[in-house]
């Protein structure tokens, strides 16, 4: 199950499948004009906590290229040439109307997990559920800036709010599982949903499922 947020303008699809939780999404231009959006504008936030997707930096890639030349007086001599590039990260996304960008960030919506990590439950038959209360639950946003002008004027905003609702205990076997597609046995995930994530204990799983409190806006799909 996706959770999904849709306006007039733009359409986000989240997914947050992975261990210990990945703040990804893809962004939908439903207009027949460009979206813009400011990534030094815009911020993952855990529980109040402001984390920036953009950051002044470039990085350098370097990679190598191996070229063999032949000639009649010999059967090859290999070379080798290094490139080096360097990279900015891209402050401003342009998305083309109607096309579509993918963004995964690079932070973990849960790096402390030691809330939820607790003995073994000896005696309890899995897989064990524990709601969470709202009032006590970790809360996470993800805060977008976009424009329908290059330079960024006349911005609008999305600021989407998630919490932890519930957290699922399952064995490790029941966690991952082998099917058999045509003539090859393949393996698949049962409990995997863009609004759920997991992290992992000796013997068992812990899936958390995200339930979103900006109503109105969203909606499950």
């Amino acid at each position: 199950m996706d959770l999904i947020h849709e306006n007039d303008t733009l359409k986000i699809t989240y997914s947050f499948w992975g261990r210990n939780g990945i703040m990804s999404f893809e962004v939908t231009n439903k207009l027949d004009v460009p979206i813009y959006i400011d990534w030094k504008k815009s911020s993952f936030i855990f529980n109040n906590e402001k984390l920036n997707y953009y950051e002044e930096r470039s990085r350098q890639v370097t990679s190598g290229t191996s070229v063999a030349y032949y000639s009649s007086r010999s059967l090859g001599v290999a070379g080798h040439t290094n490139i080096s590039v360097k990279t900015k990260e891209e402050r401003v996304s342009f998305i083309p109307p109607g096309a579509h960008m993918f963004y995964r960030s690079s932070y973990r919506i849960l790096e402390n997990k030691d809330r939820y990590i607790h003995p073994k439950e000896a005696g309890k038959t899995y897989p064990i559920i524990t709601d969470i209360d709202p009032e006590y639950a970790d809360y996470f946003r993800n805060f977008i800036t976009y424009s329908l002008s290059e330079n960024g004027n006349n911005p609008a905003y999305i600021d989407d709010q998630f919490f932890i609702s519930r957290v699922l205990s399952i064995k490790e076997r029941d966690f991952r599982k082998t099917k058999k597609d045509s003539d090859k046995w393949v393996r698949y995930y049962p409990y995997k949903a863009g609004n759920t994530f997991y992290i992992r204990g000796l013997d068992r799983y812990k899936l958390f499922n995200r339930a979103y409190s900006n109503s109105g806006i969203m909606k499950e799909e």
